[in-house]
């Protein structure tokens, strides 16, 4: 959603400035069921975080067909996911100065596994290390509404 302002400049002209367009990151930091979802929805940039070959082969298959859609699968340890994907996160908004920056955090409690994988521990060391580095950015964690009623991003 992006709402925009109409100003009159000096020489009486009308402009349009967006006060709200935040650039979409979706961050698939595994794979699960949720990854189905969400490349449905609109995003402008989806990052994989792949531990190994037989889940970067996951993202890559549940991508297929999706030219129009482009996934960066990155490999990582578990040991360093976190600060990649914040890395990642801050590269990205660096190429949009001055726009506020969402992050569908594409893992939660709905997603397959995510309780006996202990990501509840994950997600919040994601979040809070993005939110010291990013001050200007809203984290929406996966829930199964995504896929009728996608989170509202302002």
């Amino acid at each position: 959603m992006t709402i925009r302002v109409r100003s009159k400049t000096v020489d009486g002209t009308t402009t349009v400035k967006a006060i709200q367009d935040p650039v979409l990151i979706a961050l698939l930091p595994r794979w699960s069921d949720a990854t189905e979802v969400v490349w449905r929805l609109a995003f402008d940039h989806a990052v994989a975080l792949a531990e190994n070959d037989a889940e970067a082969r996951s993202y890559r298959e549940q991508w297929t067909g999706m030219d129009d859609r482009p996934l960066l699968i990155l490999r990582c340890a578990p040991a360093t996911a976190v600060s990649l994907g914040v890395e990642v996160v801050l590269e990205i908004a660096s190429r949009h100065p001055g726009r506020p920056i969402g992050v569908l955090l594409v893992d939660g409690p709905e997603a397959s596994g995510y309780r006996e994988g202990r990501r509840k521990e994950w997600n919040h060391s994601f979040g809070n290390a993005l939110v010291q580095r990013l001050h200007d950015i809203q984290v929406f964690e996966y829930a199964l509404s995504w896929a009728t009623r996608p989170p509202r991003v302002r």
